[in-house]
């Protein structure tokens, strides 16, 4: 069943949004974030969950929060990045997920479209030079941010690979969303 990227509705979750319906049994943590932690993380404000509905059916989501990287992790990465700084700004993607009847159908690169929309529209007013994302180890994930996203691996750790791509070596997306 071909999807009519048209169609799709990003909204932000609400306490009252139902999301009983989302299966993501390949990655439990994710499934489990959603119906267990989302509501409670946006209440405190540590990330902002976007919901992807598509014909009323809840088919993914993503979590935004603040970060940050070190300037030792990206100094071989782009010789313009020449600040004395330790520390560079970064909008995190903490989480991003597809239910699990429609993987590979090109849901994920659209909510990674809407994600750097998303922060081309904060930065006039935020400075905001990175997006950072700690990927789950594992060749299909790492793909997918490298060739949707044009993000690159900085950092490793036993399960997740931190990556990041310069906001400032992409164009500018279509904010139409």
């Amino acid at each position: 069943m071909p999807i009519d990227f048209k169609n799709l509705d990003f909204s932000l979750l609400a306490q009252d949004s139902d999301v009983s319906s989302f299966r993501c049994s390949e990655y439990f943590d994710l499934e489990d974030f959603i119906k267990s932690n989302a509501k409670r993380y946006q209440e405190d404000r540590i990330a902002i969950t976007y919901l992807v509905h598509y014909e009323n059916h809840l088919i993914g989501f993503f979590s935004l929060a603040m970060g940050c990287i070190t300037a030792a992790s990206v100094k071989d990465m782009n010789r313009n990045v020449h600040y004395d700084e330790k520390k560079y700004p970064a909008l995190l993607l903490a989480r991003k997920a597809t239910h699990e009847d429609y993987r590979r159908m090109g849901i994920g690169s659209h909510m990674l479209k809407y994600v750097f929309a998303t922060v081309f529209r904060l930065c006039p007013f935020v400075g905001c030079r990175f997006i950072k994302v700690n990927a789950i180890k594992n060749d299909g994930t790492l793909n997918f941010y490298k060739t949707y996203g044009g993000f690159r691996e900085i950092t490793e750790s036993a399960d997740t690979v931190e990556m990041v791509v310069d906001l400032n070596e992409v164009d500018v997306p279509d904010r139409s969303f």
